[in-house]
């Protein structure tokens, strides 16, 4: 009997849990933190493909999503009614200025739209509009369809390696309380046994 054990450092704290698992003798919760950590690395294993299918159907709604905004918008002439007003945002300095367009059923329009710094009244700049001629954002390009799913493939297999190691580690904590008290116990009671002898001597 040792008293409380010494935290094992890394890397050899997961390969002697490991061993002291397998063995011959090993405890019941030994074994039980074993079974935890080879069924959170399995778990954090099917993560993959999981991710490869989020990904995949992520790419696949994009994709849809980036061919119908391709059809209905486009990019018209905008003239400036007045000259352009300098914003001052987080990072970099925009201006936005009343303009004037032609909707696709031939409807005049008139909106806020942003242009480059220093940008005079009367001047054109081209703007995107949706099917009613509404003032809308550029549709998506292939580059930021393939972002979207290999981000959202990494967030799923974080997510999910997260998870499964903070599963293990409150597992193992919990054992490790386990442990805590039992060693605990059976120290007081080899020091009680020593005691007596002593007092017997």
């Amino acid at each position: 009997m040792t008293g409380r054990p010494v935290p094992l450092r890394e890397p050899g704290r997961v390969r002697a849990r490991v061993r002291r698992g397998t063995a011959r003798a090993a405890r019941p919760d030994d074994r039980l933190e074993l079974a935890s950590l080879l069924l959170c690395t399995l778990l954090a294993v099917l993560a993959l493909p999981v991710a490869l299918t989020v990904a995949t159907t992520v790419a696949t709604d994009a994709s849809a999503q980036a061919r119908q905004q391709q059809m209905e918008r486009s990019q018209v002439p905008a003239v400036l009614l007045e000259d352009a007003t300098s914003v001052t945002g987080a990072s970099t300095v925009q201006a936005v200025a009343p303009a004037s367009w032609t909707a696709p059923d031939g409807s005049d329009r008139e909106g806020t739209v942003t242009v480059p710094v220093e940008t005079s009244a009367g001047e054109t700049v081209r703007i995107w509009t949706d099917a009613d001629g509404r003032r809308t954002g550029a549709p998506l390009t292939p580059g930021t369809v393939r972002l979207t799913s290999v981000v959202s493939g990494a967030v799923t297999v974080a997510v999910a390696v997260a998870g499964t190691a903070g599963l293990h580690a409150g597992v193992c904590a919990l054992l490790d309380r386990s442990r805590a008290r039992r060693w605990a116990r059976e120290w007081d009671e080899v020091e009680s046994l020593w005691a007596s002898r002593f007092r017997l001597r």
